[in-house]
């Protein structure tokens, strides 16, 4: 075997790459073995120096478990101890060793504090440097290093090293350094990565130095991970500093065992049968949480919501969501909920048909009952984008109530989201040329009876109706409905001779849908021709002022019932076709007449992502906007006749005479 030049613990045999690591002195008679010694299983060179580095850490963890169970093995043959820090010591080694006997004495508990997790990565912290200290006194042993020996990435300029009268200790020292450094490395990389393994072990043997244990399921148990990493690597830090001459400073782990010790004292004994084992001795829990309930948390998010410019429909929407989720898993504080519950109201939302409070079968069961007796009667289930909906919006409060509450260090509902078979697109069809064809040929654009009968062919072209021009705008701008319809006068800007409509939120009755959906559009020549810029001269305020707001805070709510009629007079009405159809039928425009991608989305207003969204202006200069709206035409549909169909019929203000 051939070690390879310049990489540590790498060696080549043939073509295949090894790890290849000698087991240090100290445990070389206990551990069965001189070295480690195993493929890589590649023959790749820049594979194999990734591939070994990890190798080698994990081959460190090894020797450092190993080590932990022959000191455990020793402190089982120790006589009875009667001091209550080296007992509490004793059964951490004891629990390192895995004795089942000993792990049922330890009491069970189903979170920490953050203060408490604190303590506890403290003490492994402690622990670290205390056994670095032993090593030290002990004689800090270390022999000369062999071919792939870690210390050598240490060495390369160090002459001490490279004779043969250097100092078994100077070896200890390259060896110390070369540890610190890829420990460090690796669990710093695997912090970054959100990767919370590896330090199980040191995080049972910190527990169980208190006498207690916790329930893996828990979200202070990731916790703890967590910060148990951030100590070791804080730990290799400070050894690498002592391995510089530097004593960093820490506080003993007897004083912080005494201080775990005295939180605890206060916690009230109480069963916990979900980690007492069957046979074992009780196991007892945390106190009541002090956190807030979840209806509490959810009328502040409400509150906080409101005063960035939730609708009142979003604000009403997100409390029935929340409220149904607390009927099925009820009001409890806000860090007793687990994977279990949010899994739990997944399967009741998925069983639950749309508008389930209101059919008569179900409307007076509670939530579990009537999603059992949904799915036994066959009844068709709420749609995928509605669960959705659902779990997105708890998703939402409970991240929230993450920010605002130290107790919430998981959110349940993360991963819950249910993937969807189709695409956002698959949602709404485009219209088609045919589609198109049809609805603007209808009356209220080549002459109807009136307002009220513009279903009806009659002498009247409705050009000062949102009827008439509320579509064409949608066609010629893939706008939003509400965009559209909460329009202003002072709304539709010139920007450098071109006319452009401003998509904004500045008024009370405006909004919009997320910050990049603020955008200038320009209009579309189309729209000139067909007379828009005099529809806009004649306005003050909003444009399209007749259309009332619904109930819920939005003007499309009132405009979206007509839009329905409309489709079904001309014969275009679909399950999949809505007045949204104009985006998809925007967007397949600018694609087959060549915008591009990233101006399309400007348009629309969607977020261009990646860095993009992160420097400059965001904003495309409007010459350029212009110049690609230019490009846009809608294939096969003629609008000449619509021109002319206005030049030589009566205004809407006619229609009185008309219709009477």
């Amino acid at each position: 075997m051939e070690a390879v030049p310049g990489h540590t613990n790498l060696f080549r045999r043939g073509a295949v790459y090894y790890h290849r690591c000698k087991v240090p002195a100290d445990i070389a008679a206990t551990y069965g073995k001189g070295e480690e010694t195993f493929s890589l299983r590649t023959t790749e060179l820049a594979e194999a120096v990734r591939r070994v580095k990890v190798a080698s850490v994990e081959t460190m963890k090894a020797f450092d478990d190993h080590r932990r169970k022959v000191a455990s093995e020793k402190a089982a043959e120790r006589a009875v101890v009667t001091d209550p820090i080296d007992r509490l010591l004793a059964a951490g080694e004891a629990l390192a060793a895995n004795d089942a006997d000993e792990r049922a004495e330890l009491v069970a508990y189903s979170t920490l504090s953050r203060s408490q997790l604190n303590l506890f990565a403290e003490l492994h912290h402690s622990i670290r440097l205390e056994d670095d200290e032993d090593a030290r006194f002990g004689g800090f042993e270390a022999v000369r290093p062999g071919p792939g020996s870690d210390m050598l990435i240490f060495t390369a300029d160090d002459k001490r090293l490279t004779g043969k009268k250097a100092h078994a200790t100077d070896y200890a020292l390259a060896e110390s350094k070369a540890r610190a450094f890829l420990a460090g490395s690796v669990m710093r990389s695997k912090l970054a990565r959100g990767e919370y393994g590896g330090v199980e072990g040191f995080a049972e043997d910190c527990l169980a130095a208190a006498g207690i244990m916790l329930d893996k399921g828990s979200r202070a148990w990731r916790s703890l991970l967590r910060l148990v990493q951030v100590a070791e690597v804080q730990a290799m830090a400070d050894i690498q500093a002592r391995n510089e001459g530097k004593e960093p400073e820490h506080r003993g782990s007897d004083e912080i065992l005494a201080e775990i010790a005295a939180s605890l004292v206060p916690k009230p004994a109480e069963p916990n049968p979900s980690v007492s084992a069957p046979g074992h001795h009780s196991a007892t829990t945390a106190p009541v949480s002090a956190a807030p309930k979840l209806s509490v948390v959810r009328d502040q998010w409400i509150e906080e919501g409101k005063a960035k410019e939730w609708s009142p429909k979003t604000g009403e929407a997100r409390v029935i969501m929340v409220d149904l989720f607390i009927a099925l898993a009820g009001d409890r504080p806000i860090d007793s909920y687990s994977k279990t519950d949010a899994r739990t109201f997944k399967d009741a939302l998925a069983s639950l048909p749309a508008n389930w409070s209101k059919t008569k079968s179900l409307r007076k069961l509670s939530v579990a009952a009537a999603a059992k007796k949904a799915k036994a009667d066959g009844m068709t289930p709420m749609s995928v984008t509605n669960v959705n909906k659902h779990l997105n919006c708890l998703y939402a409060l409970m991240a929230w109530a993450a920010k605002h509450y130290d107790e919430i260090e998981r959110n349940p509902f993360d991963g819950m989201r249910v993937d969807k078979k189709t695409t956002a697109r698959d949602e709404r069809d485009p219209f088609t040329i045919d589609d198109l064809k049809r609805m603007f040929a209808a009356p209220i654009f080549r002459g109807c009876r009136s307002e009220w009968h513009w279903s009806t062919p009659g002498a009247v072209v409705l050009r000062d109706s949102p009827k008439f021009w509320v579509p064409l705008i949608g066609l010629f701008t893939g706008a939003r409905l509400n965009e559209i319809l909460q329009l202003y006068r002072d709304d539709i800007v010139d920007v450098d001779g071109a006319l452009c409509f401003r998509i904004c939120a500045e008024k009370e009755d405006q909004r919009v849908k997320t910050a990049s959906s603020r955008r200038l559009i320009p209009v579309h020549a189309e729209l000139l021709r067909i007379g828009f810029r005099a529809y806009v001269a004649g306005k003050s305020g909003r444009l399209f002022d007749t259309v009332e707001k619904a109930p819920d805070g939005y003007y499309s709510s009132t405009f979206s019932k007509h839009f329905v009629r409309f489709l079904d007079s001309v014969g275009v009405k679909r399950p999949k076709v809505s007045f949204h159809s104009f985006r998809h039928t925007f967007e397949d425009a600018c694609r087959a007449c060549g915008v591009p991608h990233d101006v399309m989305n400007a348009l629309q207003g969607h977020s261009q992502g990646g860095m993009s969204d992160r420097y400059g202006g965001g904003q495309y200069p409007v010459a350029r906007l212009v110049e690609e709206m230019g490009k846009l035409r809608h294939a096969g549909l003629d609008m000449e006749g619509l021109h002319s169909a206005i030049a030589n019929r009566p205004r809407q203000a006619n229609e009185r005479a008309v219709s009477t």
